[in-house]
């Protein structure tokens, strides 16, 4: 590794490696820390083989990093989950042949204590979860979303998170996604509720606009634009072709450090050698982020729900939400 990537990746780790949220209700309880993360939304109406293949995925990924994670929830729908202490009884792909095609389902697991109450609620430094609507939610799409720490890319290589992407974006071709620096939420979010209502999250967060803080998105919006960019940006053909498609994108952004790769239905697009946090306190601003979000601006979304303040709890908080989600104006 040369001696710049190094003292960048030392940088990074030293600023952000032990970057954590507690809850203001009970200051023991970690609720959300800074590391690499990575959102991809999935096409609508998956059939069986889809979900398989995303499930071999994710048990995949937890054995590539198997001494980290320590236990696995299956959700079926809202009204039955069930954690799993014990890594050999969750598998995700024989639950995706349970379900078949017409059940919604989704998958989390981590690296938090299995011996906790609720281990679902800790954010720990590595998580994969995904989720799939039931064919009783036509209008929405389901997702992948993982977390890493910094230290795994540091000790992989630059080109970790990079790799895993593309590999990713060509497994399950997504209608759009992305990954970088970012916040990582427990899988369960309800947990990061009083960080929202009750404290000044992203207050905090706005100082770093690099860091992406965006929740996932679920509901139907997703299905439209795209509620967030960073390093690494994945935009599908359909996408593509409302701004002018992929030529029009690349001349947009010819002249700067841009990598485009492509994958079967789209393009993941690189800005820049490595993830970048920005610190507004200093008057760093990622402008190859700017750049690309006013690229991308017709197809992103306009406002993202904020699901951790209440209309009216915190009206500082909420301002400071809104500012965060243009902070690339």
């Amino acid at each position: 590794m040369k001696n710049s990537e190094q003292s960048f990746f030392d940088d990074i780790i030293k600023k952000f490696d032990a970057f954590e949220v507690f809850n203001n209700e009970d200051s023991d309880q970690v609720v959300g820390r800074i590391g690499l993360v990575g959102t991809l939304y999935l096409p609508p109406n998956p059939d069986l083989d889809y979900r398989e293949r995303i499930g071999e995925y994710v048990e995949s990924f937890i054995n590539k990093h198997r001494e980290f994670f320590q236990w696995k929830t299956e959700v079926i729908n809202e009204e039955e989950s069930l954690v799993r202490s014990l890594m050999t009884e969750a598998n995700f792909v024989e639950a995706a042949r349970r379900l078949g095609s017409d059940s919604s389902f989704s998958g989390i697991a981590g690296s938090s204590p299995a011996d906790a109450d609720y281990p679902e609620s800790i954010p720990g430094t590595h998580q994969i979860q995904f989720y799939f609507p039931g064919s009783n939610q036509p209008g929405e799409s389901g997702h992948i979303r993982f977390s890493l720490p910094f230290k795994w890319e540091y000790n992989s290589s630059k080109s970790a998170l990079l790799s895993l992407m593309r590999d990713l974006c060509n497994l399950i071709m997504p209608l759009h996604g992305s990954a970088g620096m970012g916040f990582v939420y427990p899988p369960s979010y309800e947990d990061v509720f009083y960080v929202g209502a009750n404290g000044s999250f992203y207050t905090g967060v706005y100082r770093f606009p690099g860091i992406d803080a965006t929740p996932p998105v679920i509901g139907g919006g997703e299905l439209d634009a795209l509620p967030s960019l960073n390093w690494l940006t994945a935009v599908s053909d359909p996408f593509l072709e409302q701004i002018g498609g992929v030529n029009q994108v690349k001349k947009a952004l010819e002249n700067e450090p841009y990598q485009f790769y492509e994958y079967p239905n789209g393009i993941l697009i690189q800005a820049g050698s490595a993830p970048l946090s920005g610190d507004r306190v200093q008057g760093i601003i990622p402008l190859l982020y700017r750049k690309l979000y006013h690229v991308l601006k017709p197809i992103m979304m306009k406002s993202v729900e904020n699901p951790f303040v209440l209309d009216g709890e915190n009206e500082d908080e909420e301002e400071m939400f809104v500012a965060y989600t243009r902070r690339f104006e």
